[in-house]
């Protein structure tokens, strides 16, 4: 076998571990940004539910506060679902292109032998 044979094949077979690899650096870099963004829109709504608290001066204003907070609830609970779908398609996104990059280069790993 010539040097030039056995780095071709050696790049062969290097190539999907590089996809692969290039492949979860991305998705790991979008989870980042998911997660940033949901801290960011968390740390918001708290904040701002925690701000008009402070602005309560009597009790009317606290049951307003009280009856918001059905509200705020729902708008967290809806945050977090719609989180959780983008992630399911993230990851199921993530397993049909690993799908994808292993049938594409089982051919050619099966070559080389």
């Amino acid at each position: 076998m010539s040097t030039a044979t056995f780095a071709a094949q050696a790049k062969d077979l290097a190539g999907p571990a590089k996809a692969l690899n290039e492949l979860a650096l991305n998705k790991v870099d979008l989870l980042v940004d998911l997660q940033v963004q949901a801290v960011r829109r968390y740390a918001s709504l708290v904040l701002d539910n925690w701000m008009y608290a402070l602005t309560i001066t009597d009790f009317d204003e606290a049951r307003a506060f009280m009856e918001k907070q059905a509200a705020v609830a729902r708008e967290a609970i809806d945050s977090m679902v719609a989180d959780a779908q983008i992630l399911s398609e993230m990851g199921q996104e993530y397993a049909e292109e690993v799908q994808s990059l292993i049938t594409d280069n089982v051919a050619k790993v099966a070559k080389l032998n």
